[in-house]
């Protein structure tokens, strides 16, 4: 399910919630992740990214190649996410 039905405060590991900001997906709605991040309370350390950018998107507003799956920015995320990953920090 999505993520604010879920056990957060159960989290006890860095954890980085991402999330694009033109996404239209009526489960993972951008205005309500910011209200994620409390949830996470046991987690060491907590960020949120705001992506933009990226695209064009196609297909299902929910699906891989639109806004929902950061269409178009692959190798750029991944390589930012690795560097979180190897020093996870609150800040982007």
């Amino acid at each position: 399910g999505a993520l604010p039905g879920q056990a957060l405060a159960r989290i006890r590991v860095p954890t980085l919630l991402m999330h694009h900001q033109h996404d239209a997906c009526t489960v993972c709605q951008p205005e309500r992740v910011p209200a994620l991040l409390p949830a996470l309370s046991q987690a060491p350390v907590k960020a949120l990214w705001w992506i933009d950018g990226g695209g064009p998107p196609s297909g299902n507003i929910c699906g891989p190649l639109h806004w929902h799956g950061f269409i178009g920015q692959d190798a750029e995320l991944a390589r930012r996410l690795a560097g979180w990953m190897r020093q996870p920090r609150a800040t982007p």
